[in-house]
């Protein structure tokens, strides 16, 4: 029946997504964002907003928590170029899609893969004779391809270093208050303003749309080896600090 579905549905474009939507761990994250006001998370089943709703919730699209899943667990390049496969692949989808995933952990990477979006759209917004420098290497690295999906792997493999901590399991990060997206958003906004003065660090890995795993990887690390270098000089840091009361 989903290959009948798949194949000659013509009146309704099918997404990857769909084929998941009954999928156990789907059913749960639906069952676990109800619970939380303010955002809603469809989970590969078609539906909107209710129109009669004072306050509607901002919607997750299946698209953008793969992209935020898969990019700041360190695969910007499947964030960007191949989403469709984190629905389509069992063995993808499983690395995701898995027992450990809870809403709290997706509004987590979620939150912060907008906040960079928004950091992005502001400066591509500025004029140039406007900027520093600084400011527009920072420009210039957001008018590259995927920029978005590469800062975003950077934070998120990098959080050990951030927060000085090992973290065994990164799908157990997670903000200890139950957030919304936007509640979120304002939790990351502090640590992404002090980070993406780095961003010149990542612009190589953004060349040629995305395609090299080894140069990505070895841009991520450098940019890991910005942020250790910044926390071993000793100096108190009021924004990790701050962002590290938060989980």
């Amino acid at each position: 029946l989903d290959n009948v579905i798949k194949f000659n549905n013509t009146q309704n474009k099918v997404e990857a997504s769909d084929f998941r939507s009954k999928d156990k761990v789907q059913n749960r994250l639906r069952e676990e964002f109800e619970k939380i006001e303010g955002v809603q998370y469809n989970g590969g089943r078609r539906g909107g907003v209710n129109p009669a709703m004072k306050t509607p919730p901002e919607v997750l699209p299946d698209k953008t928590v793969a992209q935020a899943l898969t990019s700041s667990h360190g695969d910007p390049n499947l964030a960007y170029n191949k989403t469709r496969t984190v629905w389509e692949e069992d063995k993808v989808y499983s690395r995701y899609f898995n027992e450990n995933l809870t809403a709290d952990h997706v509004i987590f990477c979620a939150s912060l893969l907008k906040v960079i979006e928004d950091r992005k759209a502001y400066y591509r917004s500025k004029d140039e004779s406007d900027l520093t420098k600084h400011e527009s290497k920072i420009r210039e690295y957001f008018s590259s391809r995927g920029a978005v999906f590469v800062m975003t792997a950077a934070l998120g493999k990098n959080l050990d270093s951030i927060l000085g901590r090992s973290i065994p399991d990164e799908f157990s990060l997670k903000f200890s208050t139950s957030y919304n997206l936007a509640e979120a958003k304002k939790a990351w906004e502090p640590i992404v303003n002090k980070y993406i003065h780095f961003a010149a660090t990542l612009k190589s890995a953004t060349d040629a749309g995305l395609k090299s795993k080894e140069r990505i990887t070895n841009v991520i690390e450098q940019f890991g080896a910005q942020v250790s270098a910044i926390n071993s000089s000793g100096a108190d840091d009021e924004v990790v600090e701050n962002f590290k009361k938060l989980l």
